[in-house]
Order: structure tokens, then C-alpha cells, then sequence
């Protein structure tokens, strides 16, 4: 060890001293920098350019501002900035100087009513902004105006400000958000306004000496519940590409003609002028105050001393003096055990290479590859000075001048040594397979995007966060990419870092990326693999590939059209708002609510109506009636109530409501009217009835209607009438408040589409219950007999989707069934419930996704114990328990149709047996004597064979919700390998 090494150690007190100054962590660029923090409203916090994914010939490419707005944040809410302008650059050609296409956005605010505090009152938006937008396509020599008086749509207030007509605006924030998209007069589709902020990073962790994953306690999304201020425009890509070809134009995925190189910026006026008697004045020449191009680079990159200097630059006059944090990055410090690599241990995964081939030091200040330079290996490639200067090999001393500058600088081009080691025959320095080509050496800091990849589908199976890494690990182990070095498409190669996607984990990428997984890739190996080995997957590399930041994923979803951002928190947001209260979680909410009659629905005489909508333009009609499936209202033992169904116009049944309103707070007459409330109507058996009705309240936070047919795209939002509840919804004999028979009625208010009053008069037939099954299930695969429990670790990562995964592969159940979120931290993951034909098993009869939790208890999407499904006619049927990669199960009998059914899957006594099949219907998991449905069933058909573990080995190293993770631990590896090969022949003995 050297003396500086010992000496270091010796000191590690001041090590620490060292690191309080640290800034190399700050994830996106969120106050990033001294100066730029005290000017947030022309503060960069994101960049994102990509192809979009629903309109692959055009380029979208999203600017946010603004950074860590709180959506509660009145009375004076987050805005753009008057007085400053807002441009995305686009640099498309090597021959020219600077950018070639800018767009410039600049905000002007109008103030409708200067008495009020409120932002939003009596239907107006008092404190209105709009923007203009230029377009430059010589350099900014000259400018066209494409969008005048553009409209921003106002912040997210809450439900009163945005929803109640007449106080509020009497509409959506839909349909403000996507009323905002415009299309500029050169073709561009432009939104500006406020959103979700799509990063997503645990802050708390970083700044805490780098405690990323956290070594103590959960992690966090620092960013979570916080909006930003998102400029995006959708380009056509003949309008970026530099000769106006269209992507069809392109001569292969990786044309060099297609790469653009992308940066945004801030910039104010140099003088502000402030007066006691008047607005500040601004004077002077613009100067650029805020910029970003790759993200992290002011943050994980350049050192606080050089920040607002970088800020002041751009990508063509970078200063040649911070190309030395790029050559010896800072954050290569914690990452390596002989500097300062001990006293971040949250990096110990992220080991750099020091002895790569036995040969190659990238330790910081030692020499890389620079040993090789003019050498006969390097004649050729992109490290002879003959092909790229001295761009990739500047000096002794730069060890990541060939991989972390580049990335940042230039862009990588299709050029020796910059392809994937498969094919190489253990020769770094050998051709390869193409994975990357966004090569574009004019200017230094930007993202560069190749617009001839194609887009990966965001449903694609092999669809990941982690960008050019997650094609790289295909490109090198998976047999339909790694079995020859030609071009081919391989998914995520459309991931940063070529571009940005909104769902690209950029923070583990590039920690990944400092940590030398690039030099991997290309067959620089970790240390630890021998030269010469048959195996480079290495316990390092490993490491590597599977480190976690412990936050992976947005805390919401993204939209899968333009502008792909979501919606705006909101002000009244109980998840990200409103004022703190003390409240544990319970782990598995209450038992579901059951069900007391469920009530067919029906025009209160024939010929007449079910539902009245007044005040509707252009309709035929007021008066409509449930569609031939009628109506349909739901009583639970809760107190509430729940109608559905389809209601058609009258004068034009091809226009039609679905209705969906949940009713509250159920009382009896007395309760009723000792709050001063009495009923609806007047007709005589209302009179002599009244007092055996039951009164709901209108739920006015989940009461709608959505329009379909001549409706489509419309919705209406439903309030009780009035808004006191003087009157109730009311269900009784004569309710209906037009005859005799039983039924209901209520009033209401509708905003919306349309704003108006409406009034139910419904006939009501009342029947049987849906039956609530309650089960205990036990997944092999997650089952950890040391706590007799399942593992949650997929839902703990937040990897569960929102919508159960049974509707492709060897299921296509048809049912949509999204959630909001995921009801219980019980969760472990979801299954399908049948119920089957007594008769013909094969037959489902119904069947409804579901969820399980650690205990095995079968949970509702509500949240709540028990699954609630119709079986229609049925009066009994089997049982069945189905999930995505294990073998399903089915009960040995039939069960009948009951309020509750409770069944017990663990015992293998009470599943059923197919006389044919050798291996029983469940394995047992533990020495209790509890049975687990079988693990390793990857490609769903009911059978565990060498194909499943083909499947596995093919997918190693993807993370998240994948079939092939058969211990549902978030990531396929050789572990789920090993643990399918005991299941190996097995079937199920579910019929088929």
C-alpha cells in the first residue's frame, strides 16, 4: 500500500471533516447549485428527451422547472417566471457551430382580480398565466412565433377550487390539463403547467453521507408528492433530424445522421431595478442563469466551488478545467476500499476496477488504458489518436477519460472498443455487438438521443428503468441477442443514456456507470474474474447489477400519451397534503363489508325515465332510462351503497352515461330527521311510507358519470342535492317519488363536461348477495418457514403493478381491475380466483384478481379480507387459486353458494387430485405440515419443465414484476434457477 493510502487511513477522522463538503450526491437537479438555489423559479431540475412511445415518428423532449413545489403551497403558488426566458436547445449537426434549433418560452401572468387571496374563487382563476413560444432554426439568428397567449393550466388547488361550479371552476383538472395542449403552427404539440415531478430519488438517504440504500431504516422518495413546472414539446423527427428525413429515412438503428444532442436553460436580464413605488424594472443584456443537459452532472460531478460557473456555460464553452471531475470523479473516491470506500458502506456493492484483465488500474489518479496509447492494439479503434484525437486518451493519470467523459462530452459512437464484449473472444479492443451509437463531438454537456432506435414498448416484457444497462445485460447473456455481434434491436437500447425516458432510474445508472459497469460491458472486467475465464459474471458484477438506491420507481404513474407526466398533486391530496395527524397503519384493513341486497334498477313506469339530466347542450332530451341489463344498487352492512349501470337518452339511446355513485352514511327516519332533514316529494305513498325508508347521503367525492356513445370523452362529477342534505337518496316503498312500488330518488348537482341538476326516479327489484370467499394460499417460492409467513419484498420495492398481471400469457382474463395503489404493506402479490362449473371443472364460470398477503389470507382490491364474486346462477362450484408462476390449485370439492365461504388451500387434503398426474397437486413448505402452491411455472402453461428454467436463465438480472422471479424477490437471478430445477416435471392438476 502506498504511503498516501496508509497516511489517509491513519486520518480517516478528517476523512469525514472532508465529506460534510461532499455535494456529489444531489440527485436531478434540484437547488443544485449556490446561486440558482436563491432563484428557484429559473431553477433546471430535469431533462428528458425520448422517443415517444405512442407517436414513434416524432421526438418528445420535456424542460422542468421549479424544483420541490409542495402542492398545498398558497396563497402564492408555484408559477414560471415572469421576466425570464425558458429554452430548449437542440444541436443536430457535427459541421455547424452551437445549437441548430432553439425553442424559447417566455410567461406573462394576469391578475383578474386583485381584491381576493384566493387563486381560484366565484368560477374565475384570478391569477392566469400564459406564455409565448419562438422558435429559432438557424442558431437563434432569426425567430418565428409558433404559439401566442399559450394557456397554463392553474395549480392543482384541491376539489372545491377545481370542481364546485359556481364557488369553484366547475370542471376537472383533466380536462384543464389536457385542454393546455396546443400545437404550435410548425407542427409541434406544446404543454406547459404544472405536474407530478417524474423524478424519484431517497434525498434524505444521499445527503447523509451517502446512505444510499439507507443501512438503517426504509428508504424514501425525497421527491415524492411534489410537483414541477414542465415544459414538453412532441417534435416530428424530420423537423430534428439535420437534412428533414424522416425516421424511415434512417439507414439502420444506429444511423449517425439521427443523433441529436439536447440541453436547456434559464436566462434573466442582467439588471433588476427595484422601487418602493412601483413593479421592478429589469434592464440589460440576458444571461443564462440555470442550465442541464445530463442529469446529476452539477451535482454528482461538478464540486461546489465550480457550480454557478458551470450554470453560466454552456456545452459549446465548457471549461476545460472541469473536464478533470469527469477524468477522476469525486464519487470514484467511495467506491474504491483503498481510498475512501469504508466509510460509505452503502457503496460496498459499487467496487471500481483496479487490476481489470490483471492489467487495466481505473482507480482515480491512476492511468486506465492510457498505457495503450499508440499502440498497434489500439490502431484503429476509437483510442488511436489518428481516428478521435486525443478526445478518449488526453494524459497519464484520467482513468475515465474512455468511459464516464465520453458519456458526458461527446456521446459513445459504433466504434472499437465502444461494443459489447459478445463476440470479442475475451479482447476488449475487438469488434463487438453494436449497442450504442449517440456519438455528437461538438459541444460537451447534453443529452444525446439517436432517433433511428426504436422505441421499446412500455408493456414490452423486458421493459426496464435501467436503460442501456438492462441492453447491455441482454445484449451479453440472452441467446436472442448475444448468439452473433451483428446490429440488431435490443430492448431499452432507447434508455439513457441515449436520451432519457420518464421511467430511466438515471441515479443507479450512473452510480452503476462511475462504478466501471460500461468498462464491463465492453470486456473490461471486474477484478475478479481471471482473463481468460469462461465466466466474466462475476460476484462483482454482480454486486453491481443488482445494487439499489432503494427508490426505484416514480411515485405514481406516467400517462401513455403526450405530455406522459401526470397530473399535478393536489392541495386537498390526503396521500401529499392537509394537516398532519398521528396514525399507524393497520396491516390488513377490516373484513370486508358484505353485502345485504343487491337491487335491480328500473323506470318508475314504462315508457317514462330512470335518471333526468337538465341543462345538457344540444341534448335531445332530459330523460333516460338504464340500458336491457338495468340498473343495479348494492346495500352493505356498512351503511353504505353503491350504484351502477348504463343509462341511455331517451330521444337517442346511442348516447349513454355510465353511472357509478357510491351512497353514505345510511339512517333510519328517526336519525334522519332529528338533524332537520325531512324527504323528497309529496305524492301519498310517500306520506304514508316515509318513515320505513332508509336516507343515504350522495358520496361527492366518488360519484360520477362517464360518457359513452354520443357521450364519449365526456364526464360529469355527481354532488348531493342540495348541499345540505335537507333532502336524502331515499329507498323505501313509494321512494321513488312517483308511485306505490319500492324504489328511490335523490337530487343531485353535475359539473364537469356539463353543469346542471339531475334527479333519480327509479323502480327497484331486490334480490340475493354476492358471496365473499375467504382462503388461505401459501406461495412456495415467497414462504420463509422461519416466520411462517410469505415474503412481501415485491411490494416493499414498490414493484407490483397497479393492475393485476393476469391478462396476457397463459390466463387472458379479461377483467381490468386497476388500483390506486397497493392496499396493504401485507401485500405480497397478486392471484386469480375462480370459481368452476361442478359439473365441468374446466368450465369458469367466474373468476376476479386478487391479492394475498403474508399470512396467505386472500385479500380484496379494496383492501379489505375475502374476495367478493359473482358466481351469476350458480349454486356451487369448485374453488381455484392461481398465480403466475407456480401451479395452480383447485379444491378437491365443490363448495355452495353461501354469504361466507372460508376455504383452506394449505391443507393438501382439500385439494384436488388428477389420478393421472404423479406429483401432488402442492408441495409442503414446512414441518407443520403446511402445503404451498409449487413454485417455477414461469411461462404460465401448467407445466414446470427445462423451458421454465431456459426462461429464467435468459432473463437474469431483470428486476421487478418478472414471471421468471420465481421467489418474488424483485430479481431474477441464478438463485430462481436453482430453485426451479427441484419442481422440474411437475404439472398441475387444476383441469384444463
Amino acid at each position: 500500500m502506498s504511503t498516501f493510502n496508509i497516511y489517509l487511513k491513519c486520518f480517516l477522522g478528517c476523512l469525514l471533516g472532508l465529506m460534510l463538503g461532499m455535494t456529489a450526491l444531489q440527485a436531478s437537479s434540484h437547488r443544485e447549485a449556490p446561486l440558482i438555489a436563491d432563484d428557484p423559479l429559473a431553477d433546471n431540475t430535469d431533462l428528458y428527451a425520448f422517443r415517444s412511445p405512442d407517436d414513434p415518428n416524432t421526438i418528445t423532449i420535456i424542460a422542468n422547472y421549479v424544483p420541490l413545489q409542495l402542492p398545498h403551497g398558497g396563497p402564492n403558488y408555484y408559477q414560471f417566471g415572469e421576466n425570464i426566458r425558458y429554452e430548449i436547445h437542440i444541436d443536430n449537426d457535427v459541421s455547424t457551430t452551437g445549437d441548430d434549433i432553439i425553442y424559447r418560452f417566455t410567461f406573462q401572468q394576469t391578475n383578474g382580480d386583485p381584491t381576493t387571496f384566493f387563486n381560484i374563487r366565484l368560477g374565475q382563476e384570478n391569477l392566469k398565466t400564459t406564455y409565448t413560444l419562438e422558435r429559432s432554426v438557424n442558431g437563434g439568428s432569426t425567430w418565428q412565433t409558433v404559439v401566442s397567449n399559450g394557456t397554463v393550466p392553474p395549480p392543482n388547488i384541491g376539489a372545491r377550487s377545481i370542481g364546485i361550479p359556481v364557488v369553484g371552476l366547475g370542471t376537472t383538472y383533466e380536462t384543464l390539463f389536457t385542454s393546455a395542449i396546443t400545437t404550435a403552427t410548425s407542427g409541434e404539440s406544446v404543454f406547459c403547467g404544472p405536474a407530478d415531478d417524474p423524478f424519484f430519488v431517497d434525498l434524505g438517504g444521499v445527503f447523509d453521507l451517502g446512505d444510499m440504500p439507507r443501512q438503517n431504516g426504509a428508504p424514501r422518495d425525497g421527491v415524492a408528492c411534489h410537483n414541477v413546472s414542465v415544459i414538453a414539446i412532441k417534435v416530428p423527427i424530420s423537423t430534428l433530424q439535420k437534412d428533414g428525413k424522416s425516421v424511415s429515412q434512417a439507414a439502420n438503428i444506429l444511423d449517425s445522421d439521427f443523433v441529436i444532442g439536447v440541453w436547456a436553460s434559464a436566462s434573466r436580464q442582467q439588471i433588476k431595478t427595484l422601487s418602493s413605488t412601483a413593479a421592478p424594472a429589469y434592464s440589460g443584456n440576458w444571461v443564462q442563469v440555470s442550465r442541464l443537459g445530463m442529469p446529476l452532472t452539477n451535482e454528482a460531478v461538478i464540486p461546489i466551488g465550480a457550480k454557478d460557473d458551470w450554470n453560466a456555460r454552456t456545452p459549446y464553452n465548457e471549461n476545460p478545467a472541469h473536464f478533470e471531475y469527469f477524468y477522476n470523479p469525486e464519487l470514484g473516491l467511495y467506491m474504491d476500499d483503498s481510498l475512501f470506500g469504508g466509510a460509505v458502506p452503502a457503496f460496498a456493492p459499487l467496487r471500481i476496477q483496479r487490476n481489470s484483465l490483471q492489467a487495466f488500474d481505473f482507480g482515480n489518479g491512476q492511468d486506465g488504458l492510457f498505457g495503450l496509447k499508440g499502440s498497434p492494439a489500439v490502431a484503429g479503434t476509437a483510442l488511436d489518436d489518428a481516428v478521435f484525437g486525443t478526445l478518449l486518451l488526453p494524459a497519464a493519470g484520467k482513468p475515465r477519460s474512455v468511459d464516464l467523459w465520453p458519456a458526458f462530452h461527446t456521446g459513445v459512437p459504433n466504434v472499437v472498443p465502444y461494443q459489447l464484449a459478445t463476440g470479442k473472444g475475451g479482447n476488449p479492443l475487438a469488434a463487438g455487438k453494436p449497442f450504442v451509437n449517440n456519438f455528437l463531438p461538438n459541444g460537451g454537456d447534453m443529452l444525446r438521443l439517436n432517433m433511428a432506435v426504436p422505441v421499446t414498448p412500455r408493456n414490452h416484457a423486458q421493459f426496464s428503468t435501467m436503460g442501456l444497462i438492462n441492453a447491455a445485460v441482454l445484449g451479453l447473456t440472452d441467446p436472442t441477442y448475444n448468439g452473433s455481434t451483428a446490429l440488431q434491436w435490443i430492448p431499452n437500447m432507447d434508455g439513457f443514456p441515449n436520451g432519457r425516458r420518464l421511467e430511466d432510474d438515471v441515479t443507479r445508472i450512473e452510480l452503476q456507470a462511475v462504478s466501471g459497469v460500461v468498462l464491463a460491458a465492453i470486456g473490461l472486467w471486474y477484478d475478479d474474474y481471471t482473463a481468460g475465464g469462461a465466466n466474466p459474471v462475476t460476484q462483482d458484477l454482480v454486486d453491481v447489477l443488482t445494487y439499489t438506491t432503494g427508490v426505484e420507481a416514480n411515485d405514481t404513474t406516467f400517462r401513455s400519451s403526450f405530455p406522459y407526466v401526470q397530473l399535478p398533486w393536489a392541495g386537498d391530496n390526503g396521500k401529499c397534503s392537509g394537516a398532519p395527524v398521528t396514525y399507524i397503519q393497520p396491516a390488513v384493513l377490516a373484513p370486508t363489508p358484505f353485502v345485504e341486497q343487491i337491487c335491480t334498477l328500473d323506470n318508475f313506469a314504462p315508457g317514462e325515465f330512470a335518471v333526468f339530466l337538465n341543462n345538457i347542450p344540444g341534448a335531445a332530451g332530459p330523460k333516460y332510462t338504464f340500458d336491457a341489463n338495468g340498473g343495479e344498487l348494492k346495500t352493505f352492512d356498512n351503511g353504505t351503497a353503491h350504484l351502477t349501470g348504463r343509462i341511455e337518452m331517451n330521444a337517442n339511446p346511442t348516447f349513454q352515461w355510465d353511472v357509478d355513485v357510491w351512497l353514505i352514511n345510511k339512517r333510519d327516519w328517526a336519525a334522519w330527521s332529528a338533524l332537520g332533514r325531512t324527504y323528497k316529494g309529496g305524492k301519498p305513498a310517500a306520506v304514508n311510507n316515509h318513515m320505513n325508508w332508509d336516507y343515504y347521503e350522495i358520496d361527492n367525492t366518488r360519484a360520477t358519470m362517464t360518457g359513452a356513445g354520443g357521450f364519449a370523452g365526456q364526464s360529469l362529477i355527481l354532488a348531493h342535492s342540495p348541499l345540505n342534505y335537507n333532502y336524502g337518496f331515499q329507498v323505501g316503498f313509494g321512494a321513488n317519488d312517483k308511485n306505490a312500488a319500492f324504489g328511490a330518488s335523490a337530487w343531485f348537482y353535475f359539473n364537469g363536461s356539463y353543469v346542471g341538476q339531475g334527479d333519480f326516479n327509479v323502480n327497484a327489484s331486490c334480490g340475493g348477495v354476492t358471496p365473499i370467499v375467504q382462503g388461505k394460499v401459501m406461495l412456495q417460492g415467497a414462504y420463509d418457514p422461519a416466520t411462517h409467513q410469505m415474503r412481501n419484498q415485491l411490494n416493499a420495492q414498490g414493484a407490483l403493478p397497479l393492475l393485476q398481471p393476469y391478462g396476457q400469457g397463459g390466463y387472458q382474463y379479461n377483467g381490468f381491475e386497476p388500483v390506486g395503489s397497493i392496499p396493504s404493506p401485507e401485500v405480497v402479490d397478486w392471484v386469480l380466483v375462480q370459481l368452476r362449473d361442478p359439473q365441468t371443472p374446466t368450465t369458469v364460470l367466474a373468476e376476479k384478481a386478487a391479492f394475498v398477503t403474508r399470512d396467505g389470507d386472500l385479500m380484496d382490491l379494496n383492501g379489505q379480507l375475502g374476495v367478493a364474486i359473482d358466481p351469476g346462477t350458480a349454486t356451487s362450484f369448485y374453488l381455484a387459486i392461481c398465480h403466475r408462476n407456480h401451479l395452480d390449485v383447485m379444491s378437491a370439492t365443490s363448495v355452495n353458494t353461501a354469504q361466507h365461504i372460508t376455504f383452506d388451500f394449505t391443507d393438501v387434503n382439500n385439494l384436488y387430485v388428477d389420478a393421472t398426474i404423479t406429483n401432488p397437486p402442492a408441495v409442503q413448505i414446512d414441518q407443520n405440515g403446511v402445503y404451498g402452491l409449487m413454485k417455477g411455472d414461469s411461462d404460465e402453461n401448467g407445466q414446470i419443465n427445462q423451458q421454465d428454467v431456459s426462461r429464467v436463465v435468459s432473463a437474469y438480472f431483470s428486476r421487478g414484476n418478472q414471471s421468471t422471479d420465481v421467489d418474488l424477490n424483485g430479481l431474477t437471478n441464478a438463485s430462481d434457477a436453482q430453485k426451479t430445477q427441484p419442481n422440474q416435471s411437475a404439472s398441475s392438476h387444476l383441469p384444463k
